[in-house]
C-alpha cells in the first residue's frame, strides 16, 4: 500500500472511529502490513486476554478514550533540573536515564478516567461511576474504573497471603536488597494469589486496548486522571515479581519509561537502580 494509500485508509477509519489520526494511522499500518517490527525492550509487552478480561472488556461499550496532549516530555530538560551541573557538558545520567534520554522528546497522552467514588469525592464523580457498574467476575465494578482492578487485585493478594514488600521487604524477597538473586519466599494460597493477577492482568487489557499498541509515548503521573492507570500497572508489575522477577522488571521499566518522573519508584524494583533518579512521591 502507498503511503497515499496509508493515508486515505487512516482518514476513513478516523471518520468510522472517532479516534485520533496518529491512532488511526498505527491501526491501519498494522492491518495492512500484516506485521509489525518487534516493540522495544522498554516498552510494556502485550499480555493475552484471560476470560475476566474479556468479560471485562465485554462489560464496556468502548474502549477508554486516550487523546495526544499538546505537551511533550523534554529529557534533556527535565534531567538537567534534576542534578546540579558540574564543569562537564552532561549531567551523570543513569543508564535508564540516558535511554529515555536517546528517544528524544516524546509527546503525552492523557486517558479518560472514571474515578473511584470515596468519602471526599464530587457528587458528579459519584454519578459518573455509580452509571457505569456493571457485574464482572461475580463482582460489582465500573469497568472503565482502573482503581476497581487494582483495589481488587490487592484485595485478593492481602487475602491469599501476599505482604506488600515496601512494608517488609524481608519477607518478600528473603532479602532488603532487590539487586540480590534470592528468590521471593512469601507462600501465598495459589487460587487466591491467582484471582489478584487475574484483576490486575484484566484492567492491563483493558488499558492496553485504549492505547495504540506499542505504546511508545508518555502517560504522565502529573496528569490526576492518568494515576489510576500507573497505579494499575504498578500493582500488575509488584504482584508478578511474587512469581517472575524478571517479567515484572520489563514491567518496572516500562512504568518509568511511560512516565520518566517516576512518581511510583518504578525503578527501585530494578536491578543496578540508581535512587537518584526521577521524583518518586506516590
Amino acid at each position: 500500500m502507498t503511503g497515499n494509500a496509508h493515508r486515505r485508509a487512516a482518514r476513513q477509519r478516523q471518520k468510522a472511529t472517532g479516534e485520533s489520526y496518529t491512532r488511526a494511522r498505527r491501526q491501519t499500518d498494522r492491518t495492512t502490513t500484516g506485521s509489525l517490527a518487534p516493540p522495544p525492550q522498554w516498552a510494556a509487552p502485550l499480555i493475552p486476554p484471560t476470560d475476566l478480561a474479556r468479560s471485562a472488556l465485554a462489560a464496556l461499550d468502548r474502549p477508554l478514550a486516550a487523546w495526544r496532549m499538546d505537551s511533550y516530555f523534554y529529557p534533556d530538560q527535565f534531567y538537567a533540573g534534576i542534578y546540579v551541573l558540574d564543569e562537564e557538558l552532561d549531567p551523570p545520567l543513569t543508564p535508564i536515564e540516558r535511554e529515555i534520554t536517546a528517544l528524544g522528546d516524546r509527546v503525552e497522552w492523557r486517558i479518560e478516567c472514571v474515578f473511584q467514588p470515596h468519602e471526599e469525592s464530587l457528587p458528579e464523580n459519584v454519578e459518573a461511576y455509580e452509571s457505569g457498574v456493571a457485574k464482572v467476575g461475580g463482582r460489582f465494578i465500573n469497568p472503565k474504573c482502573l482503581d476497581d482492578y487494582t483495589t481488587l487485585a490487592y484485595g485478593f493478594a492481602e487475602a491469599a497471603g501476599w505482604i506488600d514488600p515496601e512494608e517488609d521487604p524481608d519477607s518478600y524477597y528473603g532479602t532488603s536488597d532487590p539487586d540480590d538473586d534470592a528468590e521471593p519466599v512469601l507462600d501465598v494460597d495459589p487460587l487466591g494469589f491467582s484471582a489478584a493477577l487475574q484483576w490486575a492482568s484484566a484492567g492491563i487489557y483493558v488499558l492496553q486496548q485504549s492505547l495504540p499498541q506499542p505504546f511508545l509515548d508518555c502517560l504522565p503521573y502529573a496528569v490526576i486522571g492518568n494515576r489510576p492507570a500507573n497505579r494499575l500497572i504498578y500493582a500488575y508489575a509488584i504482584l508478578t515479581a511474587l512469581k517472575d522477577r524478571q517479567q515484572a522488571e520489563r514491567w518496572f521499566k516500562a512504568l518509568v519509561f511511560m512516565n520518566p518522573e517516576d512518581n511510583m519508584g518504578a525503578r527501585f524494583h530494578l536491578p543496578n537502580r540508581s535512587e537518584s533518579t526521577g521524583t518518586a512521591q506516590a
